[in-house]
């Protein structure tokens, strides 16, 4: 290529060779005209961007000169456009049809051709066939635009008759096996059509072993090579290891540190230091063998070195950098950790974007970090934990920007995608306790954007009329205190008594010592009317209570003390909660009605892998105590579990579960309640949970019985749907009375 580079306007324009293409289409690619200024370093931009592209095949460019405009002579082989694709090998799957689209309107040069025939090949490789040969070639429907024929080999899937290890002398081939993600065939896989070679997850379980033995000892370890054997539609893997030496951590120094000191330095570090109970569990679990922290492990030098890299940015040392330098020994590694401090950094701006209903103030007042700070990591990762806790936004990136003026600056960036927080809707709705009712409802969390909670909810049934309107203002005067107010009449028309209940309920809460911590009262000032009571109870204290009383005023206080340090509200993937409501009705606050409750809630979740699955552990405990003795307990505060909802136990009817009077369960004043699920979370918005769930309600302490449970097992999901809420479906099985129950969830409890 040829430029002679003059002139300052171009002038005449001619273009030489061009077969499948009109000459303003090719001047329009390079954004080129006559009598238009000459810019050089553009001009050769433009020419790079078009030959990238696949544009030419070959081209020249020639200028001349006449006075004060540059005429131009483009010598150019050009390509015929992709104008689709005709498959004459088993065809793809259409979303990946659509992606590679993305070549109509592009030229069929050979570098085109070449990267759809290998993207096609990566395809089918993914969907485990071995070896696929594509080829490309073209048929022309008019002048200028030709089909490309797909033809050639996919390859063939094989199953895994086998999977043998040479010169694993420390580890088994059955723990090795269970590290792959590549199984050998069996009964079960063959029935579940499992079993199938796949080359992409080879590649990555020769990753997975390299991993494996460099974290147990075997600082040395590699693959020295493997090989498959072919027969009918079964292959024979082969994996040579080269295991090497065992090495155990020698000493660990620091370098370059004067911030911190080498003690502070060494708490940091996870070199040398047991793993806590429950991961050592899982660890135990995943490989078959104890953790044993003596030996090397890249992993610990790693996850060590971000610590310390984590400590630097805590303290406003983002640019500290820190290398790991490894010495070998006999049968020692000593590892020095060679630090550059650099400067300190503080923060000038805090920007947000992205909020186009949230106010920047609903948003600026859960950050902990401020304009003049010092950079903070850990305030950092709190404020976006803040964010995402709000569950107003579906996706938060936060990221800091340095300040080319002034090196020692950095500007926070923090970006929020809404998601529709509101629950709006009118419909029908079916429970088993109350059947079949009409519903008018209005849930908003972030009202106007401004943080605030209302709700209004409308039902009216057969067996159940409810309204309720409801406000929280989660930042009262502009500090981290709750106040709200709910005003509510319902009548539910149960299987052996109605109730009514009319009342307010006043709430404050504010945060104690930090974040995590919270204290909240609720107030409750209610008429309850409680009548057509089933001859069941007659004799009971209840019964005589209130036919006695049909209406009486109930005044109650709630007092909750939480600690809540899950990263997010629904399907969280880390952290644990601790709740404790205690309930005071009547006695020094007045009212008709004199009992005390409490229900006590303990839940802790444990990432697996990393936040995909998740290991969920709920434990409940409740009792409620009369305050009078000659007065029993309102019949709607005994404990009787069963179904879904707070007092749920899958696998069971709805408050099947207690203490009965004649045919129909009153329930216990005492309960407990386990439940384990492990988790499986394809996205924020959802998870599939496999679960046991055990329990039981009491009529008195005396008559507890850990050995007389009521368990189950089952599946189910919960879907975060924008407008409706969460919703969530289970299929349990009753290990005690050997039956399979279905349960439907919509509403806030998961």
């Amino acid at each position: 290529m040829l430029i002679i580079i003059l002139g300052q306007f171009i002038g005449k324009i001619e273009v030489q060779g061009l077969k499948y293409r009109s000459k303003s289409s090719f001047l329009y690619n390079l954004l080129l005209k006559e009598n238009m200024p000459f810019q050089e370093p553009f001009f050769r931009n433009y020419l790079y961007d078009v030959y990238e592209k696949g544009f030419l095949d070959s081209f020249e460019v020639y200028g001349k000169f006449k006075k004060d405009t540059l005429d131009l002579i483009f010598k150019v082989s050009d390509y015929p456009t992709i104008n689709g694709f005709k498959w004459e090998i088993k065809k793809v799957s259409k979303e990946f049809e659509d992606s590679i689209s993305f070549y109509k309107g592009l030229p069929a040069s050979n570098y085109n051709k070449y990267k759809i025939s290998k993207l096609i090949e990566k395809f089918y490789i993914t969907k485990g066939y071995v070896n696929p040969k594509i080829e490309i070639r073209e048929k022309f429907i008019d002048n200028s635009k030709v089909e490309l024929i797909i033809s050639g080999n996919v390859g063939q899937k094989y199953r895994i008759s086998k999977i043998e290890f040479y010169g694993n002398r420390s580890f088994s081939d059955r723990l090795l096996k269970n590290l792959l993600s590549n199984k050998e065939v069996n009964f079960i896989r063959k029935i579940l059509r499992g079993g199938y070679f796949s080359q992409e997850k080879f590649d990555k379980d020769l990753i997975t072993l390299e991993d494996f033995y460099k974290n147990s000892g075997f600082a040395d370890f590699k693959v020295d090579s493997f090989k498959f054997e072919y027969e009918e539609k079964f292959v024979k893997i082969k994996i040579f290891l080269n295991e090497g030496k065992k090495y155990y951590f020698g000493s660990i120094n620091f370098e370059g540190n004067s911030k911190f000191k080498n003690s502070q330095l060494e708490n940091a570090i996870t070199i040398k230091k047991p793993l806590n109970f429950f991961n050592s569990i899982r660890y135990r679990l995943g490989y078959g063998i104890w953790y044993n922290s003596k030996l090397y492990s890249r992993a610990k030098v790693l996850e060590s070195s971000n610590n310390i890299s984590s400590l630097y940015a805590d303290s406003g040392y983002i640019y500290a950098q820190v290398e790991p330098i490894e010495e070998k020994n006999d049968s020692t590694i000593n590892v020095k950790f060679k630090i550059k401090e650099n400067w300190k950094v503080k923060v000038r701006l805090v920007n947000i974007y992205g909020n186009t209903k949230t106010w920047d103030e609903i948003i600026r007042r859960e950050i902990y970090i401020f304009p003049g700070d010092y950079f903070n990591r850990s305030l950092l990762l709190l404020s976006y934990r803040n964010l995402y806790y709000l569950n107003y936004f579906s996706n938060i990136g936060v990221n800091f920007k340095p300040v080319l003026e002034d090196s020692s600056l950095v500007d926070l960036e923090i970006k929020v995608e809404e998601k529709p927080t509101g629950q709006i809707g009118a419909g029908a709705s079916y429970s088993q306790l109350d059947g079949l009712f009409f519903n008018v409802n209005l849930q908003q969390p972030n009202f106007l954007g401004r943080g605030w909670t209302i709700g209004f909810l409308a039902e009216y049934g057969a067996r159940r009329q409810n309204f309720q309107i409801s406000f929280t203002e989660p930042w009262f005067g502009g500090k981290p205190i709750l106040v709200g107010i709910n005003i509510y009449s319902l009548n539910r028309y149960l299987f052996t008594f109605n109730q009514r209940n009319t009342g307010i309920s006043i709430s404050y809460g504010r945060r104690l010592w930090n974040l995590f911590s919270r204290i909240k009262f609720d107030y409750t000032f209610e008429y309850i009317s409680v009548y057509d009571i089933s001859p069941l109870y007659e004799g009971s204290q209840f019964y005589d209570f209130w036919t006695k009383n049909p209406r009486v005023l109930s005044s109650s206080l709630t007092t909750t003390f939480s600690y809540d340090t899950r990263d997010r509200v629904f399907n969280s993937s880390k952290g644990y909660s601790f709740s404790f409501p205690w309930t005071i009705t009547g006695g020094p606050i007045g009212g008709n009605l004199h009992y005390i409750k409490f229900i006590p809630e303990l839940i802790i979740l444990i990432p697996n892998y990393k936040d995909k699955l998740v290991s969920f552990l709920r434990v409940n405990w409740g009792s409620i105590f009369s305050i009078l003795a000659k007065q029993d307990l309102p019949p709607y505060e005994y404990f009787a579990l069963g179904d879904v909802g707070p007092l749920g136990l899958r696998g069971y009817d709805f408050r099947s579960i207690g203490t009965r009077v004649g045919a129909s369960v009153l329930g216990g004043k005492h309960f407990f309640r386990f439940t384990f699920e492990e988790r499986i979370r394809p996205a924020d918005q959802f998870y599939i949970s496999l679960f046991y769930e055990t329990g039981n309600s009491w009529w008195a302490i005396k008559t507890i019985d850990f050995r007389n449970l009521y368990d189950a097992i089952g599946i189910g999901f919960r879907i975060e749907v924008p407008i409706v809420g969460i919703m969530g479906f289970d299929f349990a099985y009753s290990l005690k009375y050997k039956e399979f129950k279905t349960h439907f969830n919509l509403g806030p409890y998961y």
